[in-house]
């Protein structure tokens, strides 16, 4: 029931992660996803309950997949 809830939040979104993530960059994509504004390490970090180091570590590479996936929406 919760895994159905979360997939049709993410089509509501109209962002869907890849499938390949860990869950520790799933946590990461989902916060990034829904507070774009938030860029600091330390502040990413105390919200996901994720180490500082593993935020630093993924950070560049969630981004990344989110630019994409939102130029690929305006695309469509």
């Amino acid at each position: 029931m919760n895994e159905e809830r979360k997939n049709l939040k993410e089509q509501l979104a109209g962002i869907a992660p890849p499938e390949k993530l860990t869950k520790k960059q799933r946590k990461l994509w989902d916060y990034m996803r829904l507070h774009p504004e938030v860029t600091e390490f330390s502040t990413i970090a105390k919200r996901t309950g994720l180490a500082r180091n593993t935020v630093k570590k993924h950070y560049k590479v969630i981004v990344n997949m989110l630019k994409r996936n939102i130029s690929l929406e305006l695309e469509d």
